[in-house]
């Protein structure tokens, strides 16, 4: 069984990050976007995709281009795939052994961390 993820997981870990770095909280955070901070923490987790429109309102709170936070998990995702982890593009595809190998929360912020460099 390969260790999997899906790219929307890695999008959430990867927002999660430049928050901590920002030194936000994540409400403070869902606040500012317009979400409540349930359904934010089910962007960070992976459990819900981030929208466009969400994506572009978040930029700037955290300084950052959207370009760039997709730059980071495309870098996330090679890194990924370089250690032999299956990252799949639609949670739908995750198979009854994918998800028995499916990535820890912990490891997937090692994973974004190791990518980040």
């Amino acid at each position: 069984m390969q260790p999997s993820t899906t790219y929307v997981a890695l999008v959430g870990t990867v927002i999660a990050r430049l928050r901590r770095l920002a030194n936000l909280q994540q409400a403070v955070l869902a606040a500012q976007v317009g979400v409540n901070q349930s359904s934010w923490s089910k962007i960070e987790r992976g459990e819900t995709a981030i929208s466009v429109e969400y994506l572009a309102m978040l930029a700037p709170v955290l300084k950052v281009r959207p370009a760039e936070v997709l730059a980071a998990v495309d870098r996330t995702v090679a890194h990924a795939e370089a250690q032999g982890i299956v990252v799949l593009a639609f949670r739908g595809d995750l198979s009854a052994e994918a998800l028995q190998g499916q990535l820890s929360s912990r490891a997937l912020v090692a994973l974004v961390d190791a990518a980040s460099g």
